[in-house]
């Protein structure tokens, strides 16, 4: 079975959080998923990655978490773990600031436009957020958790980065 790693956007491999969980999955075939906004769409992104096996466990940070989501919509993983996943689809795109769509540019911004978040069909699935992130975001988290009838794990003190408490989490959902 497959461990497919999404990092957030300008993340990589590298992160010291990543390489942990990676050295955690015993038994996993490691494998990092590169996707970068400001060189493809969602859609481009989703469309490249369809191929990846369903079973696998998929984990996602940030836009990774975005993706990885928006992935277990489409196709039944073994196990999806969902971190601090972007609000940013078309319900709340409006909450987006002008600086930051500035910089996704039009082309993601209309492409983003296109998504809504659907109920999950991961066979396990797992929503971690830290209790200090944007309350866009936390509210993003708990409103997928009631559609999919899970309850999400609030990280404590922790921000939009993946602390070690964070990691812990992660293994720990990894490995259960």
């Amino acid at each position: 079975m497959k461990l497919y790693i999404i990092p957030g956007e300008g993340e990589t491999k590298r992160k010291k959080s990543y390489s942990q969980i990676a050295r955690s999955a015993k038994g996993l075939e490691v494998r990092y998923v590169r996707a970068d906004f400001n060189k493809e769409t969602l859609s481009a992104i989703l469309t490249r990655l369809d191929d990846l096996e369903e079973k696998s466990v998929l984990i996602g940070f940030s836009t990774g978490g975005l993706i990885a989501y928006c992935l277990s919509m489409k196709k039944f993983f073994s196990n999806v773990i969902v971190c601090s996943p972007s609000p940013f689809l078309k319900k709340n795109l409006s909450h987006l600031p002008s600086a930051v769509k500035r910089g996704l540019g039009k082309k993601l911004i209309q492409d983003l436009e296109h998504y809504t978040y659907r109920k999950s069909k991961a066979k396990k699935l797992m929503l971690i957020c830290g209790e200090k992130e944007e309350k866009l975001l936390v509210q993003n988290v708990k409103d997928l958790g009631k559609l999919n009838k899970i309850t999400p794990t609030l990280i404590k003190d922790a921000g939009h980065a993946m602390t070690q408490g964070y990691v812990d989490e992660v293994i720990k959902k990894l490995h259960n």
